[in-house]
């Protein structure tokens, strides 16, 4: 009886905790399938389509409406990046069902327009308005721009009342277009990459009556990249409400004048890098933050944080061929001399003690920089590209050199001070080296350190506390480019035997004490001499 209650009771429960359970929740799966000429990811649970690739070349290519598969229809929703990048591209007419776009999936540099099918289904949200595809979101309250097509024709466009929103990249890599006019004050930021590499772009909002471009008044942040390579752009006037300039906004641009207002908090790295032809900055007043302020020294931007000073840019299009940081800065930004193409000779004040990414790479005509011992880290891609740079005084206690920090450099021999304990990846690729010296110190020495330095014969090391990844030897980079070079090593040193990984490069090891054949140096090449000497000496005496 009591085992007859006891399954009783169990099976109870049992029964209990079935129906109780929550119900297993269905997951998502995603089929990836080719249809008309696309790669669409299917999701199975709710039955959309997202267009992932064109797989076949399409002057006027048309996105589906839906993907049948499996007798059943996949509406088609979105559109992955990339998937219209293809030249030769002339329109693109859009679905109906369309929901989301990725900011890139239009960049075709042959785009001339948009198309809307003869109907649009109230669920999606775009629109082509002149053969610019947007969108309108009542409930978000968005119009926006949303792809301008690269080469849609005319060279100005205005960007009317019924916008408030821009989206990113949205004019990216526009070939005609030169002028753009930009109506709404509801406009509050210029996004990443909206304008980039629109390399004909000459005026943006421009006003002839004080000779700038200039952005709407309650634009408050520019994202990085949003002007990025607009290199025919004009002189340019930051609107009072303008708080964040982020880095690269205007990378590469054109403007010869600057003028920034005195509401600006915060300037990103590079924002104003390889500005070819800036030459100046312009403001009415000290700029306060709550941290500090921005200000000018002879045209050189600067920040003042907590009273440390620090160069965010040094302008491009200043012609003066020397430079001597002033004693009263203590710091130089990412990529605040990069690019330019009149200095030959810099000299850093005591303050300095690390470069930063990028400082004075592309510095073409920079031979010489003079330091101080209180330099001790050279970043990353420091002096990458200075192709003229053969000399750096008074480096006496660097211990760090980043990767690529002196790729592509103009040195021909190198000797490293006794204080050095890292040399990155690629660290002096495709220099112009010859001689390299490495003192008795504990260093480490990372791959490709000196890859493409095919003019390289010689390294020494001094002692045998160096640390070699793998790779570290190589130098040759392909068939055509092989390179053939010895290590000078001392009695005690050794090379790790994948210290040269590949195919081009032969090392040579020439090791203190082992000379296997007197011919190899001077003394066996005299003790031959001697050897020879008397061996005739007996014939002629026979």
């Amino acid at each position: 009886m009591k085992g007859k209650l006891f399954i009783l009771v169990l099976a109870v429960a049992a029964f209990v905790l079935i129906v109780s359970a929550p119900e297993a929740s269905a997951e998502s799966e995603i089929v990836s399938y080719e249809y008309g000429g696309y790669v669409f990811n299917l999701d199975t649970t709710d039955h959309t389509a997202e267009m992932s690739e064109m797989v076949t070349s399409q002057t006027n290519p048309v996105i589906p409406d839906v993907v049948p598969y499996q007798e059943q229809n996949y509406k088609v929703t979105s559109v992955d990046w990339g998937v219209f990048s293809e030249e030769g591209i002339r329109t693109v007419t859009i679905g109906k069902y369309l929901k989301e776009v990725d900011p890139g999936a239009f960049s075709s540099v042959t785009l001339e327009a948009f198309i809307e099918p003869a109907s649009m289904d109230p669920s999606s949200p775009f629109y082509v308005d002149g053969g610019v595809l947007c969108e309108l979101d009542i409930d978000k309250d968005i119009n926006a721009i949303v792809r301008y097509p690269a080469a849609k024709a005319g060279t100005y466009y205005d960007i009317g009342a019924p916008f408030n929103t821009i989206y990113e990249s949205a004019f990216r890599g526009c070939v005609n277009i030169q002028e753009i006019h930009i109506t709404p004050v509801s406009i509050v930021t210029m996004p990443t990459d909206a304008f980039s590499d629109c390399k004909f772009l000459v005026r943006f909002n421009y006003d002839p009556a004080d000779g700038y471009n200039h952005l709407p008044n309650n634009v408050l942040i520019i994202e990085n990249s949003a002007f990025y390579g607009c290199t025919s752009l004009g002189d340019f006037k930051m609107p009072e409400k303008l708080r964040i300039i982020e880095p690269y906004a205007f990378y590469g641009c054109g403007f010869q004048k600057f003028y920034l207002n005195q509401e600006i908090n915060s300037i990103g790295s590079n924002a104003f890098a390889n500005c070819l032809n800036l030459t100046k900055f312009e403001y009415d007043y000290y700029i306060y933050t709550n941290r500090g302020g921005f200000a000018f020294d002879h045209n050189v931007l600067y920040e003042e944080n907590n009273s440390k000073k620090t160069i965010l840019c040094y302008p491009g299009g200043i012609t003066d061929t020397s430079y001597t940081v002033p004693d009263d800065f203590d710091d130089i930004d990412s990529g605040a001399f990069s690019f330019n193409k009149h200095l030959t000779e810099v000299t850093l004040n005591s303050k300095i003690t690390e470069l930063k990414y990028g400082s004075f790479s592309e510095c073409t005509n920079l031979k010489k920089v003079i330091v101080t011992k209180s330099l001790k880290a050279i970043g990353t891609s420091a002096f990458d590209g200075c192709t003229s740079l053969d000399t750096i005084e008074g480096w006496t206690n660097i211990t760090d050199i980043g990767a690529f920090a002196f790729q592509l450099t103009g040195f021909t021999e190198m000797t490293f001070p006794d204080t050095i304990r890292s040399v990155g990846l690629h660290a002096f690729s495709d220099s112009k080296l010859v001689r390299v010296s490495v003192p008795d110190v504990k260093v480490s020495i990372s791959a490709d350190a000196f890859i493409g330095c095919m003019d390289l014969k010689d390294i020494y090391f001094e002692g045998d506390m160096m640390e070699l990844e793998a790779g570290a030897m190589n130098i040759g980079t392909d068939a055509e480019h092989t390179a053939e070079f010895t290590v000078h090593l001392i009695s005690t040193a050794n090379i790790p035997s994948d210290a040269v990984n590949d195919e081009f490069t032969t090392m040579h090891i020439d090791k203190e004490g082992e000379h296997p054949y007197p011919y190899e140096n001077f003394i066996g090449v005299a003790i031959c001499l001697l050897a020879l000497f008397g061996v005739v000496m007996v014939i002629r005496e026979v």
